[in-house]
């Protein structure tokens, strides 16, 4: 990964950064899988294996796109481990090139003018952002981007509650003063 493991620049557009298919493949080279393979003991599986390159829990698409390429019947070695990386670096590459040339996930129109059609017409997107999005594209997004849990909507509201000066003020005006 470069720079120690802190950044890596990638696709600089942050709507395809943040689609759901897109991964991180590319920020790893095959020594760091290697490594990881050796350090994950005598009969490492995929999911130790991306955790300890990842240094966390791996994408859910790059997991994906590599055990598309590996055998379950046969033991993982880190030759096919490595194998199979390439093969998924490759799919992914694909992936972000033909993204460039047709919609993207994130896009439910192809020309500008469906699009101002269907504002005219006050209807819903086929899809919600979240399932278009890792995460919020846009700063406006981040509010109610994650459901509420079931505790917070069961919580009991409290009544409201006004100062003393508020309380006189509404029975002034019940009394027909104000």
């Amino acid at each position: 990964m470069a720079f120690l493991g802190l950044t890596y620049l990638g696709p600089q557009d942050s709507f395809r950064v943040n689609m759901k298919k897109a991964g991180l493949l590319a920020a790893f080279t095959d020594d760091e899988f290697g490594e990881a393979f050796d350090v994950a003991g005598d009969a490492p599986t995929l999911d130790t294996v991306l955790t300890l390159v990842y240094r966390g829990p791996p994408l859910e698409c790059d997991r994906d796109r590599i055990r598309a390429h590996l055998d379950d019947s046969i033991p993982l070695t880190r030759e096919t481990l490595i194998e199979a990386v390439r093969h998924a670096r490759e799919d992914e590459k694909r992936w972000e090139a033909a993204q460039r040339d047709t919609v993207g996930d994130g896009s439910e129109f192809k020309l500008v003018k469906f699009y101002r059609e269907h504002i005219s017409r006050h209807q819903r997107m086929s899809r919600d952002p979240r399932d278009k999005y890792k995460h919020p594209p846009t700063a406006m997004m981040e509010c109610g981007w994650k459901k509420p849990a079931d505790d917070e909507i069961t919580k009991t509201r409290a009544g409201k509650l006004t100062c003393a000066e508020t309380a006189f003020a509404a029975e002034l005006y019940k009394a027909g003063v104000i």
